[in-house]
């Protein structure tokens, strides 16, 4: 959905809050067990030891250590967040809306309608079991989600196409391009929709 040029450092800062964050989850989840198991210990042994070869990495890349000495408290305290493996991602919903052209204000409506749904929705698990393709119901189940969702397919679809081509252009209806333009588009302006 959001494709970006990035130089090799901003690059490695992203990958390494990633990494740490995963890997700190982890060792915290085997610590939790309380396990006495050998295999375990060893386990954590060494997932404490890849935790701290990548926060070293992350001390010494630029992008990080800027954010650490910063005056701006906000940015010193993400760092520190991303140093203790307590953030896993650099740009929040908003953030990479912005960069991927989409209006803060539907990632907001999408966000905020999903959750709603998935929580407003607590018999679905049982639900699926009795799902029957030929039951109005049952593809009520899916409505909103995937018409929500389709909008971001688009835009995923978009941007693929913009990297690597059309290679099924001659097997899509020749509406498609118009359709996905349009989801974008309701994407990319939704505040003026109203």
């Amino acid at each position: 959905m959001c494709i970006e040029e990035l130089k090799e450092e901003d690059s490695e800062f992203r990958l390494l809050v990633w990494k740490i964050h995963g890997k700190s989850e982890r060792l915290r989840f085997l610590k939790d067990t309380h396990s006495k198991s050998p295999e375990i210990s060893k386990g954590i042994d060494n997932l404490s030891q890849a935790v701290e070869n990548e926060r070293h990495a992350l001390e010494r890349n630029s992008i990080f250590t800027a954010m650490r000495t910063a005056s701006d408290k906000k940015k010193r305290k993400k760092a520190s967040r991303y140093l203790r493996g307590k953030d896993a991602h650099t740009l929040d919903g908003k953030g990479i809306s912005k960069r991927a052209d989409i209006d803060p204000a539907y990632y907001e409506y999408a966000y905020d309608s999903l959750s709603q749904y998935v929580h407003a929705y607590p018999f679905s698990i049982e639900q699926l079991g009795h799902l029957d393709p030929d039951d109005a119901e049952s593809i009520n189940l899916f409505n909103m989600t995937t018409s929500i969702a389709g909008h971001y397919f688009a835009k995923s679809l978009k941007e693929m196409y913009r990297i690597f081509g059309d290679p099924y252009q001659e097997f899509l209806d020749p509406d498609l391009g118009t359709q996905i333009d349009i989801m974008i588009g309701v994407m990319r302006d939704y505040k003026k929709q109203f």
